[in-house]
């Protein structure tokens, strides 16, 4: 970290602990009366980089501990007094190890003991924390924020595979999914996979990364090569970058942490399987305001015909393309009040930045497409989807 970030707090490593404990179990009340947009979750970090430009001129660079984070912005300690519309720029690390700069500008500043004070930033542009918190700390009820009206409980059909070589987790996933429809072929090695594989056809597959007969990753790519192409969420308490990355490269459309969140894999399987009807339409989050219709129809339509390019473009596999597609949704569905296609769109990027083409990132942009053509407007005539 450069020498000239200074931390100012001055509390030690127990102190900000329990200042952190006492705020989240007593909130302010200017915090609680706040409608918020996006959901919250904990996020500690003790040496974060925050550049702010003082409204008087000046410039200060600081060290800070964080609290939460969401789409929007982040809070934390601070041992000093801020000025509210102050630009500033933070630095944070991704889940890939990657560091990203993002631009924002200070919300709010609240003094809360000594020289010690919570700060807010909100981002220029939205970002996915998916992209940086693990996701053992994504709560189950954050998560439901993001999933679209219809989908608050889970309501799909199909046959999923389900691979691990613990009896205890392949008994707790399949417990969970028993409410959903799903008929599971539960199995603990590679080999049983494939042998399932030629028997039965499979809407989704669900493995562990450790598995006997080879491994996870021999298991994804065996799949990939036996012609399998539906989507492979692989489970795993690795968190090696490197190995991450090579379990999408073998063929994996998503690789969550154990623990994992139910609540976020539910969101994963019911993009997958479930099948686009009237009662799974994805509604704006502004669907309800009248001023509102001419805009969204307007986006909807907009949307919809970049899906189909994208259709297109994945088809002959070509990579700047997609990713400039999919850029251009991220940038602009949470605006609309479509959170989901901004998370389906950041989740595609990411995907396609990691594995680096086109067919090993297949399954997130499907489900980007998916979610395009599931868009609609109560207050309008619903669009017909491209063709």
């Amino acid at each position: 970290m450069d020498g000239s970030f200074m931390d100012h707090l001055r509390l030690s490593s127990d102190q900000r602990r329990k200042l952190l404990g006492h705020l989240d179990r007593s909130p302010g009340k200017q915090l609680k009366k706040c409608r918020r947009r996006h959901p919250r979750w904990e996020y500690r970090a003790l040496d974060i980089a925050v550049s702010v430009t003082h409204p008087g001129g000046g410039h200060s660079r600081l060290l800070v501990c964080s609290r939460n984070l969401s789409a929007g912005g982040i809070s934390f300690l601070h041992g000093g007094y801020l000025h509210a519309g102050s630009e500033c720029t933070v630095v944070l690390m991704r889940r890939d190890g990657v560091a990203i700069t993002l631009a924002g500008v200070i919300r709010h500043c609240r003094y809360l003991q000594g020289t010690c004070h919570e700060a807010g930033i909100q981002f220029d542009h939205e970002i996915d924390p998916h992209a940086i918190l693990l996701p053992s700390k994504l709560s189950e009820a954050a998560n439901e924020a993001k999933l679209n009206r219809s989908m608050q409980i889970p309501s799909f059909t199909g046959r999923v595979l389900l691979a691990d070589d613990s009896e205890s987790d392949r008994r707790l996933f399949a417990h969970q999914l028993a409410a959903t429809g799903l008929a599971i072929t539960a199995v603990a090695t590679s080999g049983a996979a494939l042998d399932a594989m030629q028997r039965w056809n499979f809407d989704a597959v669900i493995c562990g990364l450790d598995l006997d007969g080879g491994g996870g990753i021999y298991a994804v790519r065996r799949l990939r090569d036996s012609g399998y192409q539906g989507p492979i969420l692989v489970f795993t308490a690795e968190v090696s970058t490197e190995a991450l990355a090579r379990v999408q490269a073998a063929g994996a459309d998503e690789v969550l942490g154990k623990p994992y969140d139910p609540g976020y894999a539910m969101y994963l399987l019911g993009e997958w399987l479930r099948q686009p009807t009237p009662n799974s339409a994805i509604l704006s989050r502004f669907d309800d305001e009248p001023d509102m219709t001419g805009l969204l129809a307007e986006f909807i339509e907009e949307t919809q015909r970049l899906a189909h390019r994208l259709a297109k473009a994945m088809e002959d596999e070509q990579f700047s393309v997609v990713r400039e597609l999919c850029l251009r949704m991220a940038g602009s569905g949470s605006n609309h009040g479509f959170d989901q296609l901004g998370v389906a769109a950041r989740d595609a990027m990411r995907a396609l930045d990691t594995v680096g083409e086109v067919a090993a990132a297949i399954g997130p942009l499907r489900r980007l497409v998916t979610i395009c053509q599931r868009m609609r407007s109560t207050r309008s005539v619903p669009l017909p989807r491209s063709s």
